[in-house]
């Protein structure tokens, strides 16, 4: 539980708010101190702890939103935009040269 809790918060950490990060690194560092002590009432209670807060990552993992339509829509219209500038440029650039080689 804590090796792939503590993968999670590395591998995904830049994605989770600081608030989430904070409380399962805090449940991390209550745990490894208690397994020390080998008290299996407190090592229990600390593992359900930290089993809570891990599913806090998976949650804002999944709860993060999606990217708006509005942004994907003008990014295709910038993208038509682009194309059809390009376009105009080629045309005019076979324009050019073919007056080029009739002087």
């Amino acid at each position: 539980m804590i090796y792939t809790t503590e993968k999670s918060t590395r591998e995904l950490g830049d994605k989770i708010d600081s608030a989430t990060i904070a409380e399962v690194e805090g449940a991390l560092n209550d745990l490894k101190q208690v397994i020390e002590s080998e008290d299996t009432a407190q090592i229990k209670r600390l593992t359900e702890m930290l089993t809570q807060a891990s599913h806090k990552i998976a949650a804002s993992m999944y709860n993060r939103p999606p990217l708006p339509e509005r942004i994907m829509v003008k990014t295709q219209l910038r993208a038509h935009r682009i194309r059809r500038l390009s376009d105009q440029i080629i045309m005019w650039l076979a324009l050019i040269t073919r007056k080029s080689r009739n002087t």
